[in-house]
């Protein structure tokens, strides 16, 4: 039960959920306080090497605990927070490059930059952790995606060119992995002869040398 309120803070979750002592272990000597007197104190983590690991008894199994952060880490980078403005393809406009999703954000005109209506758009940013900064009009983009879904929908021979299409892909893809699978398993091949040249010419070389010198 939560110890303050009905309900348990987003917080307290968070901190639950990234706490090894449910899993059976917590560390010991893990930062450090700088600073005197004269000087304002802060907390300085130490390095890992300078930890000590204390056993304790666990309440969770670790793959759980494990599959928990890993959704943590991934919804930290892919998912987004919720914006007070409806965005058609939020989280799901993705980088070719690194593989992060476009930031969500709107604005609201500014009469001064002559602006009449809010600005929606998708955004990359550097600092955000992401390849680049580029930045995308929601509206057209939004527009154009819109409008391909639609033209999909209302055409069955194009839903049926589509799905053939993706079955071709599909062929094609299997052909080129095994066609590199193949090539792959002659050049094995041709090493391991190789290799077994390397060593009869060097044992031949080595017996001769032998009765030579007998």
């Amino acid at each position: 039960m939560p110890a303050r309120g009905k309900t348990w803070a987003k917080s307290s979750v968070l901190k639950m959920l990234r706490n090894t002592a449910y899993i059976g272990y917590v560390y010991w000597n893990k930062s450090r306080v700088q600073g005197g007197l004269d000087i304002k104190k802060k907390r300085l983590i130490r390095d890992t090497q300078e930890w000590i690991k204390i056993s304790i008894p666990s309440i969770i199994d670790e793959s759980i605990f494990t599959a928990a952060n890993e959704r943590l880490e991934y919804s930290s980078k892919m998912v987004r927070r919720p914006s007070n403005r409806e965005f058609l393809l939020a989280s799901l406009v993705i980088c070719e490059e690194c593989g992060k999703a476009y930031i969500s954000e709107g604005r609201k005109a500014r009469p001064s930059n002559r602006e009449k209506n809010d600005r929606k758009q998708y955004r990359h940013r550097i600092k955000e952790g992401h390849c680049s900064n580029h930045i995308m009009s929601a509206r057209q983009l939004e527009e154009c995606v819109w409008n391909k879904i639609v033209e999909f929908l209302v055409s069955p021979e194009t839903m049926l060119n589509g799905y053939k299409q993706a079955i071709e892909n599909g062929k094609l893809e299997n052909q080129r992995e095994f066609a590199l699978l193949d090539e792959l398993t002659k050049a094995g091949v041709k090493y391991e002869k190789r290799l077994k040249n390397l060593i009869t010419a060097y044992r031949s070389r080595y017996w001769h040398g032998k009765r030579g010198f007998y």
